[in-house]
């Protein structure tokens, strides 16, 4: 997200241009972390030419509305309240970073009740996947759309059924499948970084094999 008055007087047009300026992420050590220090490493940006502050998304946008900040890396549906109130802007998609030009932020981890119960995981992750491709259809083809919204508000923290219009929804495949390209490109950083000294491979965590029985039962999408 950019601050809107620098968007509106072309003062910053690109990440090179926020030099001196302030950028703020959730948190370290995070997809947010590493997404924006690509975005200046690609850009030429050397360290401490911008200045990175951590500032929880929920305040965001007064500190961009004060201008305390000129850019935020901030997820939904606080996009949607800056760009509603007037503080800021879309400027540049996290996908820019990533292969493929997409971006994967997220992974449904089993717990250890799914790990030993793998007739309740598969049973689960069928429901998952029913409930992912109802949503694919809801924001999308508009199929079923009110009643995803009805259940959006109901159980999620988004409460406002008119955020729904304005937010950029993510997207979930529909057979339950992770972008690999991004998830080695992430684990490669994390490693580089020292942020994660472990031995484990992806290879080692990541189990698509009730998935796949998912997909089977229900059939590929």
């Amino acid at each position: 997200m950019l601050r809107k008055d620098l968007a509106d007087s072309g003062k910053v047009k690109t990440i090179a241009d926020l030099k001196g300026m302030k950028i703020a992420i959730p948190s370290t050590g995070s997809v947010g972390d590493m997404t924006v220090q690509k975005m200046l490493q690609d850009a030429g940006v050397k360290p401490g030419e911008v200045e990175v502050v951590v500032i929880p998304p929920a305040d965001q946008a007064a500190a961009l509305a004060n201008g305390a900040i000129a850019a935020s890396y901030t997820p939904e549906p606080y996009i949607a309240q800056g760009v509603q109130q007037g503080f800021s802007v879309k400027w540049l998609p996290n996908s820019k970073t990533s292969p493929d030009n997409t971006a994967q932020n997220a992974l449904i981890v089993f717990g250890s009740a799914l790990l030993k119960d793998q007739d309740l995981a598969r049973r689960w992750l069928v429901a998952y996947l029913k409930g992912a491709r109802d949503y694919l259809k809801a924001f999308g083809v508009k199929e079923g759309r009110q009643d995803i919204v009805n259940i959006l508000v109901k159980y999620t923290t988004v409460k406002d059924p008119k955020l729904y219009d304005v937010m950029e929804m993510p997207y979930l495949d529909p057979n339950g499948q992770p972008n690999m390209n991004t998830l080695e490109d992430q684990y490669k950083w994390f490693a580089e970084k020292g942020l994660y000294t472990g031995k484990k491979t992806l290879k080692d965590i990541i189990d698509l094999s009730h998935m796949e029985y998912a997909v089977q039962k229900l059939g590929k999408q």
